[in-house]
Formats: C-alpha cells, structure tokens, sequence
C-alpha cells in the first residue's frame, strides 16, 4: 500500500513515534492539505458520517474514502523520506512500542483509517467536530483521543 526509500537512521521507536505525532497532528503542511482535502468533500462526509458500515456503501463515498488513501499514502510517504525510513522499517518501529504507546497514537488513527473503509467510516465519526476548523486554529486536530 504504502511505498517509500530511504536508509533508515532512526532505531529508537519512541524517538520515531514523537516525530510521527509531530508530523500528523502538527505540521502545518499536513493540517493544510487535510483542511483542502476536508472542504472539498465536506457535504459528502456529513453523508457518510451517518453511513451504516454494514451497508452497501455508494461508488460516491467509496471515491472519497480512495482520495482520503491517497492523500495519506502521500504524507506518509513524504514523513518516511524526511526520516530516511521505508516503510517495513517503520512498522518494526511501531511494533517495538508497547501496546497502550501504540493507541495513543492519533497519527495511526489517520494511517489506519486509510488502510479499512470501515476503519474510515469509524474516523469520521471520532474526529467529526475538528472536521472543518480553519488550520490556522490551534485545536485542528483533537490532542488526546480514546
């Protein structure tokens, strides 16, 4: 799914999983292209929100759901580069994090709502009330979940 290069540098995973967290819940490039992304499709998100993820989902909803994908496959490849990592480098990084480090990552919140359409349906309806707050705001995105 995702796909990145780089030599892999980094070996502390709690040192890799800070810098995910600073590039998904606070970097202003990441913010901006979500917000873009959000506005675009923000009257067909209010649809899925309400969405019964045991139903059959329209093509509509299942095109935005690939354009969420792509969006974060892009951003994670990009973070992966800046970091000098591949991506099996960095899912043995996240797995040497204990289990309960591993949930409070709202960055992973992000990845794995790309990876399940009904993880994303489930996304939507955990980060529905920052959906739509200007970047520029301090509170994008929520600081503590779960």
């Amino acid at each position: 799914f995702f796909f990145a290069c780089g030599s892999g540098t980094m070996s502390d995973p709690q040192a890799f999983a800070e810098q995910l967290e600073l590039f998904f819940v606070l970097s202003d490039d990441f913010k901006m292209a979500l917000w873009k992304w959000v506005r675009q499709h923000s009257t067909v998100l209010e649809t899925m929100k309400a969405a019964d993820p045991t139903a059959e989902q329209s093509l509509e909803h299942y095109e935005v759901y690939r354009g969420y994908a792509s969006l974060i496959e892009e951003q994670v490849e990009h973070f992966l580069k800046e970091q000098s990592l591949t991506m099996p480098q960095a899912v043995e990084l996240i797995k040497r994090l204990p289990t309960e480090a591993q949930q409070q990552l709202i960055s992973l919140d992000f990845i794995n709502a790309a990876l399940q359409y009904v993880d994303f349906l489930r996304f939507l309806r955990e980060y529905a009330d920052v959906y739509g707050q200007d970047p520029d705001s301090d509170n994008v995105l929520p600081l503590a979940s779960h």
